[in-house]
């Protein structure tokens, strides 16, 4: 390990500590290696990475191949396959709404 690597490694490892006490709740303002920006920035990757919703009141939504195929508004489409014994599943969809 080169010098360079060696100084990105320690980087993370500051950012990736930085975060766990920001999620602990240590209102950070001030580090002596990451600027007010480079805080803000990791503040928001803790507010991304940490986001998370259950809808349990949603429409149906038909996901047929069918459908899909013949749809102008899919971007891309993935087959799902559960595991065998799978009893709880989660779906991740990424949706973008555009209000006219």
């Amino acid at each position: 390990m080169n010098l360079f690597q060696w100084k990105q490694k320690k980087t993370e490892t500051f950012r990736e500590q930085l975060k766990d006490q920001i999620r602990e709740g240590f209102d950070v303002e001030n580090h002596f290696l990451f600027s007010h920006e480079e805080i803000a920035e990791i503040k928001e990757e803790i507010f991304i990475e940490d986001f998370s919703e259950i809808l349990e009141d949603f429409d149906v939504v038909n996901l047929d191949d069918d459908i899909l195929n013949e749809s102008t508004d899919v971007q891309e489409s993935y087959e799902f396959l559960p595991e065998a014994k799978g009893m709880v599943m989660d779906i991740e969809v990424e949706v973008e709404l555009v209000i006219v």
